[in-house]
């Protein structure tokens, strides 16, 4: 059926998907003989005389819409292709009520609603000394917060009830429950990245299962990190100062060193909350490059990282020549797991490669904070190149 677009004064969605979004309606109809067999992928929506089945073209329709009219979570706050894929078939449903020209203005109006806040949090394991505690743009609270009590939904409600504590959560805007729940994880994890460098004691335990035959048998699930915090009732005033401020401005809004050390806390934190040893050393040379590497045009990169930290750091009594020749060896070990899928296995190794990126993360985070510098030039660093004059 042929609309006349221009009199539906459309805001939301361009020719090609209202082209789309017809021929989908012209072609789906509902039925109560559907069969779960196909030759592709396909989606049934209800039950009975309800049911839709897209399949086909029509599924390669569904596919198509759903990727033009999501958007990226983290940047516009969605909405997500869940959210959308539900949507395209709500309104095919109206279209088959009501005519295309309902189905079609309903979802273009579905598209264009503004933003809503969410409260996304989830539990944490650790002892801090006042509450709320603000990291970044995360707060993080001992009891639940006053305003979680008003909730007048008793799924909501109960599920409240369940919550462990201590929990971390963060306000976010999205469009949809499955684009808020990535905004406000993203930014939750980027505050525990920047927790777990203010606690120098942060234990990291991994995901354990055992069986031994003759013995008694023990089971633990999931990884599981322990924050201590021992001192301070704010960060604005902690070691970490700098990056917590740095946390708590959106990434548009950051300075080019802000961004390297925050992404190199968060691969650090990833480094070492992984058990597998291939994992951990990709991320861990990550966050080296972040803060050591100024850009691409950087060639032999493990050699650049090898100069800078060598004649400063040493493990396991290494002298400057054999630190460099381990960081270099490393750094290549690194390659062939990334690019060959060679699997790295010496955990040892890791572990004081991990050392090494803490002493070189928190240097990071040092350049942030308003006390850095000297009596000539004091405050935070803003580029890469101000951070490696102040060595």
């Amino acid at each position: 059926m042929l609309l006349d677009r221009a009199s539906l004064r459309l805001n939301w969605m361009d020719d090609m998907a209202k082209a789309t979004l017809v021929e989908l309606y012209d072609s789906v109809e509902y039925s109560d003989e559907l069969s779960l067999n196909s030759e592709g992928p396909f989606v049934i929506s209800g039950f009975g005389e309800s049911a839709i089945k897209i399949e086909g073209d029509n599924f390669a329709r569904l596919q198509s819409l759903t990727n033009l009219l999501s958007a990226p979570a983290l940047l516009e706050g969605g909405p997500s292709k869940i959210a959308v894929d539900d949507a395209i078939i709500r309104s095919c449903r109206i279209a088959l009520e009501q005519g295309n020209g309902a189905g079609v203005l309903w979802l273009d109006e579905w598209l264009g609603r503004p933003l809503e806040d969410w409260t996304i949090g989830r539990s944490i394991r650790g002892h801090f000394p006042v509450s709320p505690l603000q990291v970044g743009r995360s707060e993080i609270h001992t009891s639940l917060p006053e305003s979680f009590n008003l909730t007048e939904d008793s799924a909501q409600r109960m599920l409240l009830s369940t919550v462990h504590l201590p929990i971390i959560f963060t306000i976010v805007g999205a469009k949809d429950a499955d684009a808020a729940i990535r905004r406000g994880l993203d930014i939750i994890e980027e505050s525990l990245s920047v927790l777990a460098l203010m606690d120098q004691h942060a234990s990291h335990r991994h995901a354990v299962a055992y069986f031994p035959i003759g013995h008694r048998a023990g089971f633990r699930t999931g990884s599981d990190e322990n924050f201590t915090i021992r001192f301070a009732s704010t960060l604005d005033d902690s070691p970490i100062e700098g990056l917590h401020k740095a946390a708590a401005t959106t990434a548009n809004a950051r300075s080019d060193w802000q961004g390297r050390a925050l992404s190199a806390a968060r691969w650090y934190r990833k480094a070492s909350n992984t058990i597998w040893p291939a994992e951990s050393l990709s991320a861990s040379m990550t966050a080296l490059e972040s803060v050591i590497i100024k850009d691409f045009t950087t060639r032999h990169k493990g050699t650049a990282i090898a100069d800078f930290i060598s004649p400063k750091l040493s493990v396991a009594g290494m002298d400057a020549g054999s630190m460099h020749s381990w960081i270099k060896g490393l750094y290549q070990r690194r390659n062939e797991a990334v690019h060959n899928g060679v699997d790295y296995l010496e955990d040892i190794e890791v572990e004081k490669l991990l050392a090494v990126v803490d002493r070189v993360t928190r240097w990071a985070s040092d350049h942030l904070n308003q006390s850095h510098g000297h009596s000539s030039r004091r405050g935070p660093c803003q580029t890469f190149d101000e951070a490696h004059t102040w060595k």
